[in-house]
């Protein structure tokens, strides 16, 4: 099982449209689908489409959702194992698919940058917004590997 985010172009037209993310979900409908996807659509059962194998619904999410999926079951769909922002619904015993191409893998949450306007190194956090590093006020460092030193001791990665 990895851990996914919502793919940047997905990502970036929410930006343009100051909106969550619209990201289509697919299902075997039940009474416990239909109540863990209606914190994302509330009309879910109105708007689900029956389809050849699931039926579908868009989904608004914040950007910076992260998953847990788990492919093999259905060719071309992943399985929703766990939704970080919707903790306490069991996502492993609801059959919710999504499809992997709207989705990119989780980067870390820190990485070591040079500094090319002088010396040293510092540290990125991951910027969903971006999806690229912005430099924190940590450092700078005169190696890489004092910088990789505080990110493994001091900074948490992604909870």
């Amino acid at each position: 099982m990895k851990r996914y985010i919502i793919g940047y172009k997905y990502r970036r037209m929410a930006h343009q449209n100051e909106t969550k993310c619209r990201i289509p979900f697919y299902f075997i409908p039940s009474d416990e689908v239909y109540e863990a996807l209606s914190c994302f659509n509330p009309k879910v059962r109105e708007d689900a489409q029956k389809g050849e194998t699931f039926y579908s619904s868009w989904m608004e999410l914040p950007f910076h959702a992260i998953f847990d999926l788990e492919e093999g079951q259905y060719e071309g769909f992943a399985k929703v194992k766990k939704l970080r922002i919707a903790e306490d619904v069991d996502w492993t015993s609801l059959p919710i698919y999504v499809q992997p191409f709207h989705f990119q893998s989780l980067p870390e949450r820190y990485q070591v940058l040079h500094n090319e306007d002088g010396e040293g190194y510092g540290i990125g956090r991951f910027n969903f917004r971006y999806n690229s590093y912005v430099w924190m006020n940590k450092g700078p460092f005169p190696t890489e590997a004092e910088a990789q030193k505080v990110i493994d001791e001091e900074l948490d990665d992604w909870e």
